[in-house]
């Protein structure tokens, strides 16, 4: 099997799961690093979608879980 390192990894590893579809193997993964603190230049405001937090704001505003995803399982 041939190896493609896509990209290095700049960071701690957290997680590393490894699978195989149709003969071609993947290793996606999760890493941890620590980065500057943005310093906004602008009026724009960037936004991320979190786990622990519904959406984070670049600005430091943030939106608690609505508990959406969870309302809509099967019990």
């Amino acid at each position: 099997m041939a190896v493609l390192n896509s990209r290095s990894v700049r960071a701690a590893v957290r997680n590393l799961k490894v699978f195989s579809n149709g003969g071609a193997g993947f290793v996606p993964n999760v890493t941890e690093r620590d980065v500057e603190k943005a310093i906004p230049n602008s009026g724009a405001v960037g936004l991320g979608r979190g786990i622990a937090r519904f959406a984070l704001m670049s600005d430091g505003r943030f939106f608690a879980q609505l508990g959406s995803f969870w309302r809509h399982e099967a019990h």
